[in-house]
């Protein structure tokens, strides 16, 4: 039910669909409790007089509930959430961090890969780049510039295989592993030198 490529839908939308509908409904919910508090403006006055009864404390109070009001309100409008990327396979990470009008880049953690550090035939002076299950057998011949028969030979697949597949699929379907991938690819970068 949960599978990478299932679309789910209630009331023939998806999530996003509804994400929207959520937005809009908040956004008018938001609006109508401005008109509310408009509308009441009388009592909303009487009760801070009657509960703060000291004009400064009274001024304080408002001065720092409207600036905390405000500041959840606009805030979102403001910062960038960070993003974490992937750059390598198993365990190389970049993580950039981005912030609006400042700092686009922080810092980047590259730490090296265990098969960098096994050399478990993937050669360290050719690039690499990583496989993940969401990816098809023809981009990962495509990145790496290596016949698309010869994966399919490697990996005991049939030839008439939809090479348009997700590899995550394939991968259920063929018993294979993406070590196994990385190794063939490694396999044939060295064969090529």
């Amino acid at each position: 039910m949960y599978q990478t490529n299932n679309r789910m839908l209630w009331l023939n939308m998806d999530r996003h669909q509804w994400g929207d509908i959520h937005l809009i409904i908040s956004l008018i919910f938001i609006l109508l409790l401005i008109v509310h508090i408009a509308m009441h403006w009388a009592f909303v006055s009487n009760m801070t007089r009657k509960f703060l009864k000291q004009p400064t404390i009274r001024i304080v109070t408002i001065i720092a509930f409207t600036s905390i009001s405000l500041s959840l309100l606009l805030l979102p409008f403001f910062i960038t959430p960070a993003t974490i990327t992937n750059s390598d396979k198993k365990g190389h990470q970049a993580l950039n961090l981005s912030h609006s009008n400042s700092i686009d880049k922080i810092s980047e953690i590259n730490t090296p890969s265990r098969a960098d550090r096994v050399n478990n035939g993937i050669h360290k002076n050719k690039q690499h780049w990583p496989v993940k299950g969401s990816m098809t057998l023809n981009e990962v011949v495509e990145q790496n510039s290596m016949p698309l028969n010869y994966l399919i030979k490697k990996l005991h697949m049939p030839k008439h295989v939809n090479t348009n597949e997700k590899l995550g699929r394939l991968k259920r379907k063929y018993g294979f592993t993406m070590s196994e991938i990385e190794k063939i690819i490694g396999e044939f970068q060295k064969s090529n030198e």
